[in-house]
């Protein structure tokens, strides 16, 4: 019985990092209108995307409504530059979101375009 207590205890320890991971919900699991909390990955990066479109951001955003959902190429996405190391770069079609992004009180922040390329998360509904 003891060993096998320690084992359990073992194998609990070696999961530990199952348990530390913040599950995310894939861009195309998502749901029209659905409100779901955002983790921005690279804020700078996001920052930057967002600029390479004229837009700016002037507050953490802490959730995002789905507007759209689309099947888009890269250049439907991105405004700035195909040779820059600033976005990740894919080619092809990727399922893309129109997400209007909203701050802790609620206000309105921006619209962007993004694909699941890493900039940001869809952690959980909101």
């Amino acid at each position: 019985m003891r060993k096998l207590i320690k084992k359990i205890l073992k194998e609990s320890d070696e999961l530990q990092w199952i348990k530390d991971i913040e599950p995310y919900i894939p861009f195309d699991e998502v749901v029209i209108g659905g409100k779901y909390a955002v983790q921005i990955m690279d804020s700078k990066l996001f920052e930057i995307a967002l600029e390479g479109c004229g837009e700016e951001i002037y507050d953490i955003p802490l959730y995002v409504i789905v507007e759209k959902i689309l099947k888009l190429n890269y250049d439907d996405i991105y405004c700035g530059d195909r040779d820059s190391d600033v976005v990740p770069h894919w080619d092809g079609v990727k399922e893309c979101l129109d997400l209007t992004f909203y701050n802790k009180n609620g206000d309105y922040l921006v619209d962007h375009w993004l694909a699941p390329d890493g900039l940001i998360r869809l952690v959980n509904v909101f």
